[in-house]
Protein backbone atom coordinates (compact mmCIF):
# COMPACT_ATOMS: atom_id res chain seq x y z
CA UNK A 1 0.00 0.00 0.00
CA UNK A 2 1.04 3.38 -1.00
CA UNK A 3 2.74 5.31 2.42
CA UNK A 4 0.66 8.54 1.73
CA UNK A 5 -2.26 5.93 2.27
CA UNK A 6 -1.28 3.39 5.07
CA UNK A 7 -0.28 6.51 7.14
CA UNK A 8 -4.19 7.35 7.28
CA UNK A 9 -4.95 3.63 8.14
CA UNK A 10 -6.61 3.34 11.79
CA UNK A 11 -6.75 -0.79 11.97
CA UNK A 12 -5.62 -3.82 9.81
CA UNK A 13 -6.84 -7.25 9.04
CA UNK A 14 -4.11 -10.05 8.75
CA UNK A 15 -5.80 -12.60 7.83
CA UNK A 16 -3.81 -16.47 6.76
CA UNK A 17 -2.76 -16.60 2.89
CA UNK A 18 -4.42 -19.43 1.57
CA UNK A 19 -6.06 -18.57 -1.54
CA UNK A 20 -8.52 -17.50 0.45
CA UNK A 21 -7.46 -14.40 2.00
CA UNK A 22 -9.42 -11.69 -0.20
CA UNK A 23 -13.13 -13.82 1.16
CA UNK A 24 -11.43 -13.90 4.87
CA UNK A 25 -10.86 -10.38 4.59
CA UNK A 26 -14.40 -9.98 3.52
CA UNK A 27 -16.05 -12.72 5.96
CA UNK A 28 -13.98 -10.35 8.75
CA UNK A 29 -14.79 -7.31 7.66
CA UNK A 30 -18.89 -8.58 7.09
CA UNK A 31 -19.28 -11.22 9.69
CA UNK A 32 -16.81 -10.79 12.15
CA UNK A 33 -15.86 -14.21 11.37
CA UNK A 34 -13.15 -16.45 9.58
CA UNK A 35 -16.09 -17.72 7.45
CA UNK A 36 -14.59 -17.42 3.59
CA UNK A 37 -16.85 -20.49 2.56
CA UNK A 38 -20.07 -18.49 3.28
CA UNK A 39 -18.22 -15.20 1.48
CA UNK A 40 -17.84 -17.35 -1.82
CA UNK A 41 -21.37 -18.56 -1.46
CA UNK A 42 -22.74 -15.10 -0.80
CA UNK A 43 -21.19 -13.75 -3.92
CA UNK A 44 -22.02 -16.82 -5.82
CA UNK A 45 -25.78 -16.30 -5.08
CA UNK A 46 -25.16 -12.34 -5.75
CA UNK A 47 -24.27 -13.59 -9.32
CA UNK A 48 -27.18 -15.99 -9.78
CA UNK A 49 -29.79 -13.62 -8.82
CA UNK A 50 -28.64 -10.63 -10.46
CA UNK A 51 -27.55 -12.65 -13.70
CA UNK A 52 -28.29 -10.25 -16.58
CA UNK A 53 -27.25 -7.60 -14.63
CA UNK A 54 -23.61 -8.97 -14.72
CA UNK A 55 -24.20 -10.27 -18.28
CA UNK A 56 -24.13 -7.00 -19.14
CA UNK A 57 -21.67 -5.81 -16.82
CA UNK A 58 -18.84 -8.28 -17.03
CA UNK A 59 -20.08 -10.39 -20.45
CA UNK A 60 -21.59 -13.68 -20.25
CA UNK A 61 -18.20 -15.47 -20.34
CA UNK A 62 -16.41 -13.51 -18.16
CA UNK A 63 -19.53 -13.74 -15.14
CA UNK A 64 -19.21 -17.58 -15.76
CA UNK A 65 -15.50 -17.50 -14.85
CA UNK A 66 -16.37 -15.33 -12.17
CA UNK A 67 -18.53 -18.16 -10.95
CA UNK A 68 -16.46 -20.87 -11.46
CA UNK A 69 -13.71 -19.09 -9.32
CA UNK A 70 -16.06 -18.95 -6.27
CA UNK A 71 -16.57 -22.75 -6.51
CA UNK A 72 -13.72 -24.05 -4.12
CA UNK A 73 -13.33 -25.27 -0.69
CA UNK A 74 -9.45 -26.81 -1.07
CA UNK A 75 -7.37 -25.41 1.37
CA UNK A 76 -4.95 -23.61 -0.24
CA UNK A 77 -7.35 -22.97 -2.93
CA UNK A 78 -5.70 -22.83 -6.25
CA UNK A 79 -4.66 -19.68 -7.87
CA UNK A 80 -7.66 -19.94 -10.42
CA UNK A 81 -9.71 -19.92 -7.21
CA UNK A 82 -8.43 -16.43 -5.70
CA UNK A 83 -10.23 -13.09 -5.15
CA UNK A 84 -9.58 -10.70 -8.36
CA UNK A 85 -9.95 -7.18 -8.46
CA UNK A 86 -11.47 -5.39 -10.34
CA UNK A 87 -14.26 -8.13 -11.48
CA UNK A 88 -15.00 -9.20 -7.85
CA UNK A 89 -14.78 -5.77 -6.13
CA UNK A 90 -18.25 -4.93 -8.01
CA UNK A 91 -19.77 -7.99 -6.73
CA UNK A 92 -18.67 -8.08 -3.38
CA UNK A 93 -19.88 -3.80 -3.05
CA UNK A 94 -23.21 -5.07 -4.34
CA UNK A 95 -23.84 -8.13 -2.93
CA UNK A 96 -23.01 -6.47 0.71
CA UNK A 97 -24.34 -3.03 -0.10
CA UNK A 98 -21.01 -1.07 0.62
CA UNK A 99 -18.21 0.66 -0.92
CA UNK A 100 -15.42 -1.34 -1.08
CA UNK A 101 -11.65 0.43 -1.81
CA UNK A 102 -9.25 -1.68 -3.30
CA UNK A 103 -5.69 -0.12 -2.70
CA UNK A 104 -2.74 -0.78 -4.87
CA UNK A 105 0.73 0.74 -5.79
CA UNK A 106 -0.32 -0.51 -9.32
CA UNK A 107 -3.93 0.73 -9.60
CA UNK A 108 -6.41 1.46 -6.97
CA UNK A 109 -10.28 1.18 -7.42
CA UNK A 110 -13.13 2.18 -5.36
CA UNK A 111 -15.97 -0.12 -5.76
CA UNK A 112 -19.91 0.85 -5.07
CA UNK A 113 -23.27 -1.34 -5.66
CA UNK A 114 -24.66 -2.09 -8.46
CA UNK A 115 -28.20 -2.23 -7.90
CA UNK A 116 -28.59 -0.57 -4.05
CA UNK A 117 -27.38 3.02 -2.62
CA UNK A 118 -24.51 2.09 -0.47
CA UNK A 119 -25.20 1.72 3.47
CA UNK A 120 -24.20 4.87 5.51
CA UNK A 121 -20.81 4.35 7.60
Amino acid sequence: MPSYISSHIIDAINVMGDGHCGYRVISAAVYKNDDWSQVRHDLSQELHQNEMLYNQVFGLARKDELLKSLDCEMVPAPVEKWMTMPDMGLVVASCYNVQLVNFSLEQSFTFLPLHSAPQDT
